[in-house]
């Protein structure tokens, strides 16, 4: 897992649609359409590069009405996924 500091930041080169409270992502490079569902989304659109992890646990947990430990584990895998499918970098800030 990445460590709690770091701030990701989405990759640009996606086509974004928002559809009732979910997140589709068009990626022209990968011929794929990726669907976010609201955590997913949530998270997705506070990857800024601004927000570190550590920043978006505690928004996922006021948004969300989950404890910590749910919201940490919520983010680092929404964060490891999004990474995987090369559609999150980590900011160079």
């Amino acid at each position: 897992m990445d460590e709690p500091t770091n701030h990701y930041i989405r990759r640009t080169s996606l086509v974004i649609q928002d559809v009732d409270g979910e997140t589709l992502l068009l990626d022209g490079e990968g011929n794929c359409i990726h669907q976010l569902n609201r955590t997913a989304s949530f998270v997705w659109h506070l990857c800024d590069g601004k927000r570190s992890v550590e920043d978006i646990v505690r928004l996922l947990i006021r948004e969300f009405d989950v404890d910590e430990a749910t919201a940490a584990q919520d983010v680092a895998s929404v964060v490891d996924e999004l990474r995987g499918l090369n559609l999150l970098w980590i900011s160079t800030r």
